[in-house]
Protein backbone atom coordinates (compact mmCIF):
# COMPACT_ATOMS: atom_id res chain seq x y z
CA UNK A 1 0.00 0.00 0.00
CA UNK A 2 1.57 3.27 -1.25
CA UNK A 3 0.32 6.27 0.34
CA UNK A 4 1.51 9.42 -1.48
CA UNK A 5 1.21 12.99 0.02
CA UNK A 6 -2.03 13.95 -1.58
CA UNK A 7 -4.06 10.34 -0.84
CA UNK A 8 -6.29 10.93 1.69
CA UNK A 9 -8.74 8.51 3.89
CA UNK A 10 -12.71 8.78 2.85
CA UNK A 11 -15.41 7.39 4.50
CA UNK A 12 -18.41 5.80 3.38
CA UNK A 13 -20.59 8.11 2.16
CA UNK A 14 -17.63 9.69 -0.53
CA UNK A 15 -16.53 5.93 -0.84
CA UNK A 16 -20.48 4.84 -2.38
CA UNK A 17 -20.32 8.16 -4.07
CA UNK A 18 -16.49 7.48 -5.75
CA UNK A 19 -17.58 4.14 -6.72
CA UNK A 20 -21.05 4.04 -7.03
CA UNK A 21 -21.22 0.77 -5.04
CA UNK A 22 -23.83 0.45 -1.92
CA UNK A 23 -22.35 -0.39 1.19
CA UNK A 24 -23.66 -4.02 1.52
CA UNK A 25 -22.63 -4.96 -2.19
CA UNK A 26 -18.88 -3.35 -1.21
CA UNK A 27 -18.44 -5.06 1.96
CA UNK A 28 -19.33 -8.74 0.20
CA UNK A 29 -16.30 -7.33 -2.27
CA UNK A 30 -14.27 -6.71 0.11
CA UNK A 31 -14.84 -10.50 1.90
CA UNK A 32 -14.30 -11.49 -1.78
CA UNK A 33 -11.51 -9.95 -2.53
CA UNK A 34 -12.76 -8.07 -5.56
CA UNK A 35 -12.99 -4.65 -3.71
CA UNK A 36 -10.11 -2.21 -1.60
CA UNK A 37 -9.72 -3.17 1.83
CA UNK A 38 -10.94 -0.56 4.62
CA UNK A 39 -8.51 1.32 6.70
CA UNK A 40 -9.25 0.63 10.77
CA UNK A 41 -9.61 4.00 12.28
CA UNK A 42 -10.86 2.94 15.42
CA UNK A 43 -12.59 0.50 17.53
CA UNK A 44 -15.63 0.46 15.14
CA UNK A 45 -14.51 3.31 12.12
CA UNK A 46 -13.11 2.09 8.47
CA UNK A 47 -11.95 4.64 5.84
CA UNK A 48 -10.56 4.13 2.58
CA UNK A 49 -7.44 5.12 0.85
CA UNK A 50 -8.49 7.54 -1.95
CA UNK A 51 -5.78 6.26 -4.22
CA UNK A 52 -7.25 2.55 -4.14
CA UNK A 53 -10.57 3.26 -4.52
CA UNK A 54 -9.64 5.60 -7.94
CA UNK A 55 -7.60 2.87 -8.88
CA UNK A 56 -10.28 0.01 -8.73
CA UNK A 57 -13.00 2.45 -10.23
CA UNK A 58 -10.26 3.07 -13.43
CA UNK A 59 -10.14 -0.73 -13.40
CA UNK A 60 -13.69 -1.18 -14.11
CA UNK A 61 -13.11 1.68 -16.71
CA UNK A 62 -10.24 -0.63 -18.54
CA UNK A 63 -12.96 -3.60 -18.01
CA UNK A 64 -15.23 -1.75 -19.98
CA UNK A 65 -13.22 -0.28 -22.53
CA UNK A 66 -11.82 -3.51 -23.29
CA UNK A 67 -15.33 -5.22 -23.22
CA UNK A 68 -15.85 -7.11 -26.94
CA UNK A 69 -20.02 -8.51 -27.74
CA UNK A 70 -19.93 -11.66 -28.98
CA UNK A 71 -20.32 -11.74 -32.90
CA UNK A 72 -24.12 -12.63 -34.44
CA UNK A 73 -22.10 -16.10 -35.40
CA UNK A 74 -21.19 -16.63 -31.55
CA UNK A 75 -24.21 -15.95 -30.50
CA UNK A 76 -25.76 -18.34 -32.79
CA UNK A 77 -23.56 -21.57 -32.08
CA UNK A 78 -24.05 -20.65 -28.56
CA UNK A 79 -28.42 -20.64 -29.37
CA UNK A 80 -27.35 -23.93 -31.71
CA UNK A 81 -25.76 -25.78 -28.46
CA UNK A 82 -28.41 -24.87 -25.90
CA UNK A 83 -31.00 -25.94 -28.01
CA UNK A 84 -29.15 -29.34 -28.65
CA UNK A 85 -29.36 -29.52 -24.94
CA UNK A 86 -32.31 -28.95 -24.02
CA UNK A 87 -33.18 -31.93 -26.71
CA UNK A 88 -30.82 -34.28 -24.93
CA UNK A 89 -32.24 -33.33 -21.24
CA UNK A 90 -36.10 -34.05 -22.78
CA UNK A 91 -34.66 -37.03 -24.08
CA UNK A 92 -33.76 -38.75 -21.03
Amino acid sequence: MNITSTDRIVREAERASITGVPRATAWLQIRNGEFPKPVPLGPQARGWLLSELLAWVGARTAERDNYKPRSAEMKRRALKRRVIREKQERAE
